[in-house]
């Protein structure tokens, strides 16, 4: 991320989809992304992988950055990640990033 934002021109926004229930606070999360990313997106929602859509299509974006995290053997199993899903719904390239 650093490399990347060491490019001329380059803006890194931090993206949080919450759902409608949920209470996040995302400072204590990406206080290690300090000097790195311009702002932190938090949009409202039921369907992450329609909400990075949009956003990436709204604002144009370049490069799409997610973090993998890790499941159990059934949820492997049983449910697509986010990040899969996000693979076939965007045309943006994606960094794919260690929890």
């Amino acid at each position: 991320m650093k490399k990347l934002n060491s490019i001329p021109d380059t803006v890194i926004d931090a993206f949080h989809m919450v759902r409608p229930e949920e209470k996040v606070d995302l400072n204590e999360n990406t206080k290690l992304l300090h000097g790195i990313i311009k702002n932190i997106v938090v949009v409202e929602g039921t369907d992450p992988v329609q909400e990075i859509k949009n956003y990436v299509d709204d604002k144009e974006i370049g490069i799409l950055s997610m973090v993998g995290r890790k499941h159990t053997f059934w949820e492997r199993l049983l449910l697509e990640s986010n990040t899969t899903s996000e693979l076939f719904a965007t045309n943006v390239p994606i960094l794919l990033l260690p929890e």
